[in-house]
């Protein structure tokens, strides 16, 4: 198989996940899982890449790649790299990265009112610690959720203003 088939079944596979592991969350983490999923709001497909752009910018991020599904899109950081905060330098770990994978869907199941012109907004944070040998996905400490709660209330309302002026 070339591998540009076997980058297309894997981005299609990838598409099918998270569409399968939308939840109706509101700004909390899920609390069935150890990830960091936020529902961050609703827009439109313009104002989404727009919104994504210019907020990652803020916090030290850039924009990896955006992939459209026509009903689904995908907007990818790079990897950002930082000291542990001090609950993961308690740990034992000695680096820290995060990047942050924004999905956004038209198929709203949380809404009577569909729209094919408004997509359901997603942000997943990734969070992973080295302990000299291995990377770990770690999201136990209280530093970090305070640095994502301020993302993540930055974007809602970046979504927010940007949906008023429609």
């Amino acid at each position: 198989m070339s591998n540009v088939i076997i980058k297309k079944i894997i981005q299609i596979s990838f598409l099918l996940l998270f569409i399968g592991c939308y939840t109706n969350s509101k700004n909390k983490p899920n609390a069935d899982s150890n990830s960091l999923r936020y529902h961050i709001g609703t827009t439109t497909s313009a104002y989404f890449q727009n919104s994504v752009q210019d907020i990652v910018v803020l916090y030290g991020y850039s924009v990896k790649e955006y992939t459209s599904y026509g009903n689904y899109q995908i907007a990818d950081t790079y990897w950002k790299n930082r000291d542990p905060y001090p609950t993961e330098s308690d740990k034992g770990f000695l680096e820290a990265k995060t990047k942050l994978l924004f999905t956004a869907s038209n198929d709203r199941l949380d809404s009577f009112e569909y729209d094919a012109n408004l997509f359901s907004c997603y942000l997943d944070i990734i969070n992973r610690c080295f302990d000299g040998e291995k990377w770990i996905e770690y999201n136990d400490a209280p530093e970090l959720q305070l640095a994502l709660d301020s993302i993540v209330k930055e974007i809602k309302n970046e979504l927010f203003i940007n949906m008023q002026s429609l």
